[in-house]
């Protein structure tokens, strides 16, 4: 039985060689260095993960609260080994994208009160047709009070995504 998912085709169809790799001959991470854009990505997404923590125990954190630990985590977790492929960025420049992807989602979305979150960072297998799964990850579950559910997906790359 396969399990698919978003990163496994995402590996896929950027590289095939490196999905072989990967889950096929299953070598080890080690022989992937993490990116920069990976990394900021991620201290961002854990950023988030915080804020929508403390919002589901009925805390309300301010911006400057948020960027403060989205700071803090990129000290502790940055490391000389993440590489940084445009020669003419710095992870420096990369940390203050972050900065502001945070800061841009934080005043769109205050005040936070447009749903009752249901799950965070979540992680289910679905069952297909063909008896094959596929693991679903989710950032964030949300309903509103209408009863509408809502799959929030944080993004930090440059690809703007509709559907």
């Amino acid at each position: 039985m396969t399990c698919y998912s978003h990163s496994r085709i995402s590996t896929y169809e950027n590289c095939p060689y490196q999905y072989k790799l990967k889950y096929i001959d299953k070598v080890k991470g080690d022989a992937y260095p993490t990116t920069i854009e990976a990394f900021m990505g991620s201290m961002v997404h854990e950023s988030l993960e915080f804020l929508y923590k403390l919002k589901k125990f009925k805390k309300r954190t301010a911006k400057a609260t948020i960027l403060k630990y989205y700071n803090a985590i990129w000290k502790k977790n940055y490391s000389e080994d993440i590489l940084v492929v445009k020669d003419w960025l710095s992870a420096d420049n990369y940390r203050k994208m972050g900065m502001k992807y945070i800061s841009d989602y934080y005043e769109k979305m205050k005040p936070f009160e447009d749903m009752t979150i249901l799950g965070l960072e979540t992680t289910d297998r679905m069952t297909l047709p063909d008896g094959n799964q596929w693991h679903v990850r989710i950032d964030k579950l949300g309903c509103d009070n209408d009863g509408n559910y809502f799959v929030c997906d944080y993004k930090t790359n440059s690809q703007i995504r509709t559907f």
